[in-house]
């Protein structure tokens, strides 16, 4: 039963939705109000329809903007930072099983440090969110990054010879910070685009390690993690996410959520940068 206070504003919704939809199909523009004379009374109509041609203009400028934004998350997506990660002494030493011990053994024991407030930056999301399909994907996202980081900590550091790590690197503490802060006090958008470049970027990245790496490569046990098709599906949802809820935002906000997302890409690049300098 819908209350008498909301009738008027759902017979405003309907009659706006009437006009725009006479627009579009006519093509042909209403009809202004006529003002009145200054002697005869202003009927109690004309607020009404001012207030329905308003709403219309408005309705048409979103969806002007919409069409101008074809494909958020492929202009989001930066060649320039994947070529450098691609190209990078680490990429590179890892693809030919040439990179040093010393460079792997810092990235691994701080990725771990990372995955934790990854985790925690996942969960913070997740509480942020109303029930539905986004909400579940990111509370499996938050469930299968507690199992990572057990197969990490007790499988991949005793196989690399690894020690754990209890204080996180320069780099690695900007960065989850950085995600930390952002999860609790940013708007949901700004979140995603925070956080997808370690499926989105890295996981490209990986993937391209994974495609061209040596036989017999001595780190071929973590770069198999980039081939799991599991990893691959998330990644391919997560931009199907961001694209969508890509729809409703302004210029202004797409472009201020590019910034969240070149952001953590910087600090990927870096995380490797730091690697190869630990190396040396």
């Amino acid at each position: 039963m819908i209350s008498k206070k909301c009738k008027p504003l759902l017979f405003l919704t309907m009659f706006s939705s009437v006009v725009l939809a006479q627009e579009i199909f006519s093509k042909k523009s209403l009809p202004q109000p006529v003002k009145p004379e200054k002697d005869s009374v202003v009927s109690v109509k004309e607020p009404f329809i001012r207030l329905v041609m308003e709403n219309r203009q408005e309705m048409a400028y979103s969806q002007r903007e919409l069409e101008e934004h074809p494909k958020f998350t492929a202009k989001l997506w930066s060649k320039h930072l994947y070529k450098k990660m691609l190209a990078h002494e680490f990429s590179k030493g890892l693809q030919k099983g040439t990179l040093s011990k010393k460079a792997f053994r810092h990235y691994l024991s701080q990725d771990i440090l990372y995955l934790k407030d990854d985790l925690r930056a996942f969960e913070n999301l997740a509480k942020r969110l109303k029930k539905g399909k986004q909400k579940s994907f990111f509370k499996q996202i938050c469930k299968d990054l507690v199992e990572l980081e057990k197969v990490f900590d007790k499988e991949l550091l005793k196989k690399f010879n690894t020690k754990k790590a209890h204080k996180k690197s320069k780099v690695i503490k900007k960065y989850t910070s950085f995600l930390l802060k952002t999860s609790l006090h940013e708007q949901v958008f700004y979140i995603y685009c925070a956080l997808l470049p370690c499926f989105w970027l890295y996981g490209k990245v990986g993937l391209s390690i994974y495609q061209k790496s040596v036989k017999n490569n001595p780190y071929a046990d973590w770069i198999e993690f980039y081939k799991d098709e599991e990893f691959l599906t998330y990644t391919k949802k997560f931009i199907k996410i961001v694209e969508k809820s890509s729809k409703h935002l302004s210029k202004k906000e797409l472009k201020n959520a590019k910034r969240f997302f070149i952001k953590s890409c910087k600090f990927e690049l870096a995380f490797f940068d730091e690697a190869i300098k630990k190396g040396k």
